[in-house]
């Protein structure tokens, strides 16, 4: 089953305790959202939890689990890592038989693999969440917290955190405490509370080169090397959206049509948009020579030759309107 199958068995009043759980795959987010609504269901804080890691004794922890007695606190044992030479093992029987209306077993391996055969464990599916299933989720953690994203923002804060619920939720919660609920909140303000090694941390100083707002590109370079932003990133970051400008000026040029490129291209919505606007701006040649001069830069910087900031802030002068 899914995380989500999961959590709302957990959450329903109704439903019966299950004996144990067979997480599989290495999202931690979901996980420990799985581990906790078990400990929940179980008591909350009155749970006596134990975990273990790799290859444990099935006989000393099947022990542990039945000498509780009615009066003791209920028990969750959490396995990880469990080696699968162990669990196939007769002897995870015993661990099996031990499992009490007042106990449960929580197995997680990181790596795809599914419980014994005749476990009584139920088996919820814990690989990462991508594409639409994640940008989902992102607009789920959103909408709780009452912040208002406009869709490029929503989508530059999803690739931004992909796949950590944990990176996401703490973007959310940033912004619904520094914006009044109903604020609609853009790209620009987005980019700002997202993770600074994300390519998107860099969408100020991106923008600004592609509109060739010197002054305005040039205040973010020096921001982001103050700030201990490694040279190559931001020339990567850079490249990488120059190059799909490039492409985008050269398949318009070849009369392609706009949506078999960007499909093509794999663009996100904010990275289109800003090639549409920054399109009007260049020609396929000024592009391409930027392109060229940024793939000079990068072996100067590799090879430490000079100051990086004086050549990526020639980098970024060559971007000026006349400039190329």
């Amino acid at each position: 089953m899914t995380p989500k199958q999961a959590l709302a068995r957990l959450a329903g009043a109704a439903s019966p305790p299950v004996a144990g759980w067979w997480l599989a795959g290495p999202d931690t987010y979901f996980g420990e959202r799985v581990l906790a609504a078990v400990r929940q269901q179980l008591g909350g804080s009155a749970v006596e939890h134990r975990r273990v890691d790799g290859r444990g004794d099935p006989l000393e922890l099947a022990l542990w689990l039945s000498t509780q007695s009615f009066l003791d606190e209920p028990r969750l044992l959490v396995w990880r890592d469990v080696d699968g030479r162990v669990a196939a093992g007769r002897a995870m029987e015993v661990l099996w038989r031990a499992l009490g209306p007042r106990s449960v077993l929580v197995c997680w391996n990181d790596k795809p693999s599914a419980p014994p055969a005749g476990a009584p464990l139920s088996a919820v599916d814990l690989a990462p969440l991508r594409g639409q299933a994640w940008a989902a989720l992102v607009r789920q953690a959103a909408q709780e917290r009452h912040v208002l994203l406009t869709p490029g923002a929503l989508a530059l804060v999803a690739e931004a955190t992909e796949p950590y619920g944990h990176l996401a939720e703490a973007v959310m919660e940033r912004l619904a405490l520094l914006y009044p609920d109903g604020h609609l909140i853009g790209e620009a303000v987005a980019a700002d509370h997202v993770p600074p090694a994300s390519p998107v941390g860099f969408l100020a100083l991106i923008t600004a080169v592609l509109q060739r707002d010197m002054p305005r590109a040039l205040s973010e370079l020096a921001r982001q090397l103050e700030q201990g932003t490694p040279a190559l990133v931001l020339l990567v970051a850079l490249a990488r959206q120059m190059m799909a400008l490039e492409g985008y000026l050269a398949s318009r040029a070849a009369g392609e049509a706009e949506g078999d490129f960007r499909r093509r291209a794999n663009l996100r919505p904010w990275q289109w948009d800003q090639l549409r606007r920054a399109a009007r701006l260049w020609s396929h040649a000024s592009a391409v020579r930027w392109v060229e001069r940024a793939a000079a830069v990068d072996q100067r910087l590799k090879r430490s030759v000079g100051s990086d900031q004086v050549w990526l802030t020639g980098l970024v002068l060559s971007a000026a309107p006349g400039k190329s």
